[in-house]
């Protein structure tokens, strides 16, 4: 995309510099200073429908911003005195600046509202821009584009280019706890000529003097400072640069520069929690082709700082430390071309990530791993068992405090151990085979119980055979091999003889047995109803048959 300075407006006017010469009287088409200082004063929100540039005699030589302002530059060009800055936000004022193209004009126009490049790219939509031409002669001292004094600058989208500061901030400068936040945009192609003869100067695309610059995205590139901060140059008690993404590329500190990229100053701070800081160059011997810090803070959380140049330093170093400085890399990506100043710097540091310890040596700072032994017990570890969990030991550097350790150690594997199985007997219980850990003992297989499998018995023998006196006794013994249980039952006395006792009364009587065939009842053990048989007996009566024998 090309970046035209003038319109098709603008183009009608050089046009008629030429019908000048033959006395003809054409009207410029471009709006002045003062139109455009009568549309922010009368209104809150201002959409551009042309361009605006400074002309000779005009009552205006910036746009002052001493309220809240919301401004889209809609395309369009503005174009500034370069002896003094294009915007001048004062205490108070709050700019919001955007390039949304397309909306309608704050009031009629008979220009375009969506200007267009003419050249190979035409119709392709133009940034709105702020610039002040590149105009090297006499340029303003601080603030070449937008100068915030005090107040709050928002840059949503657009480019500051082009602009040019004699000693600070060709692109934006920063001061008396004013405030800038970069959400989107380009500040990029800004100078400022002032060399380091006088202190304090530099910053191409953005300084920041006892302010706040806070970098949500955009782009700061190609500025070029004959001093130091040739991207952002960040001073002052108060002063502090939070980068939380975008990129700061290709910008130069020239001369006697330092901090190619970005120069940190007199306790001034600088965040770095994304982004990308590379392709920078440095020219002073003190380098710092990404970053410069001296007597400064620098804090680097995350992000990038790589590839970038310090021409008169060995390797093309990214970071340069010098003076009384604080540094803390806890994060992001640095690619170890770091250095410190002659009789400055920092003596030792340890990354918070514990890979190396950067130890001063002359002036080239050199990496090394990292001494274990400086290590010193937090508290010991404790073994793992099959019950719970072990952990390592724990241990604390000495130097950066950075603690390690403390890892865990699963759980061991049981040790099982079986449980023989419990056959039941005829009276008790058994159980099943199971298992445990024979370390914690705990149960891997639970044993269950098996019921008594109960007694089987023989068919009995008699053990006390029954006389007419006393009673007999039947036993039954279990036949399952070990167990050995009887029981037993009582067998009824026999009965009395009632004859004479003579051997033919005798004899008769054991005819009389033939009743006995009742004790075939026995053979019930109904046996007893056999004894009922035992009536039969009375068949001795029969024995009176024998008295047939007579």
């Amino acid at each position: 995309m090309k970046h035209k300075f003038f319109s098709k407006r603008g183009l009608a006017s050089a046009v008629s510099l030429v019908l000048c010469v033959n006395a003809l009287s054409v009207t410029a088409w471009a709006g002045s200073f003062t139109d455009l200082q009568n549309l922010v004063d009368q209104n809150s929100s201002v959409v551009l429908g042309e361009d605006y540039t400074y002309a000779g005699g005009d009552d205006r030589t910036t746009i002052n911003i001493n309220s809240d302002i919301n401004l889209n530059l809609n395309g369009w060009t503005i174009t500034g005195n370069h002896q003094n800055s294009v915007i001048t936000i004062g205490e108070g004022g709050n700019l919001t600046l955007r390039d949304d193209q397309g909306e309608t004009p704050t009031t009629p126009t008979e220009t375009p509202t969506a200007p267009v490049d003419t050249g190979n790219d035409a119709e392709t939509p133009k940034v709105g821009t702020i610039t002040s031409a590149g105009d090297e002669s006499s340029p303003t001292a601080f603030g070449g584009g937008i100068s915030v004094n005090g107040g709050t600058l928002t840059m949503k989208g657009g480019a500051i280019t082009g602009n040019i500061a004699h000693q600070g901030g060709g692109g934006v400068y920063v001061a008396g706890n004013g405030q800038f936040t970069l959400e989107n945009g380009e500040i990029s192609g800004n100078k400022t000529t002032l060399s380091m003869g006088k202190e304090n100067r530099g910053g191409a695309g953005v300084f920041v003097n006892d302010g706040q610059f806070t970098m949500e995205n955009g782009t700061i590139k190609n500025n070029t400072a004959a001093a130091s901060g040739g991207g952002v140059y960040v001073m002052g008690d108060n002063g502090s640069f939070i980068m939380k993404n975008g990129t700061i590329t290709g910008n130069a500190a020239n001369s006697d520069g330092e901090g190619g990229g970005v120069y940190v100053k007199n306790n001034a701070q600088f965040t770095m929690e994304n982004g990308k800081i590379t392709g920078n160059t440095a020219a002073s011997e003190h380098g710092g082709g990404g970053v410069r810090v001296w007597n400064g803070k620098f804090t680097m959380n995350g992000g990038e700082i790589s590839g970038n140049t310090a021409t008169q330093q060995e390797g093309a170093a990214s970071l340069a430390i010098a003076g009384n400085s604080t540094i803390k890399l806890n994060g992001g990506t640095l690619d170890n071309k770091i250095v410190t100043d002659k009789g400055g710097g920092i003596e030792q540091y340890v990354d918070r990530f514990h890979k190396v310890v950067y130890t001063k040596e002359g002036a080239v700072v050199t990496i090394l791993p990292h001494d274990c032994n400086t290590e010193i017990m937090v508290c010991e570890g404790k073994a793992a068992s099959c019950e719970e969990n072990g952990a390592t030991a724990v241990t604390k550097c000495s130097i950066c405090g950075k603690q390690s350790g403390g890892e865990a150690i699963p759980k061991l594997d049981h040790i099982a151990v079986t449980d023989a199985a419990v056959e039941a007997t005829c009276t008790k219980t058994g159980l099943t085979e199971g298992s445990h850990c024979s370390v914690c003992k705990e149960v891997l297989v639970a044993q269950t119980e098996t019921e008594a499998a109960g007694h089987t018995w023989d068919e009995g023998s008699v053990t006390t055979e029954p006389t007419v006196d006393a009673e007999g006794v039947m036993t039954y013994t279990c036949t399952k091999a070990g167990c050995g249980a009887t029981w037993t039952k009582t067998i009824d006395k026999l009965p009395e003889n009632p004859g004479d006792g003579d051997d033919n009364t005798g004899g008769t009587g054991d005819t009389g047995d033939t009743g006995d065939t009742g004790d075939t009842g026995d053979t019930g053990d109904t046996g007893d109803t056999g004894d009922t048989g035992d009536t039969g007996d009375t068949g001795d009566t029969g024995d009176t048959g024998d008295t047939g024998d007579t």
